[in-house]
């Protein structure tokens, strides 16, 4: 893979895992549908992950620093 293709994979991949939380947020909050909750800390985890790879978001990459998942 050259590096504007891995770039653009994580890029991808942050914008499909905010889709992703914001749903299981959505989701969670739902007493039938709770049980989605559970996804949030491993979402948040490949989040950071992304993040980290990307360099992207800085202000994102910064405000997930504060959540142990």
């Amino acid at each position: 893979m050259n590096r504007v293709s891995e770039k653009l994979f994580w890029l991808a991949a942050i914008e499909r895992l905010a889709q992703a939380l914001g749903a299981y947020g959505r989701l969670s909050a739902d007493p039938e549908t709770a049980w989605f909750g559970s996804y949030i800390a491993p979402g948040l985890r490949m989040m950071q992950r992304a993040l980290a790879h990307s360099g992207a978001c800085p202000n994102l990459q910064q405000a997930l620093q504060h959540y142990q998942c």
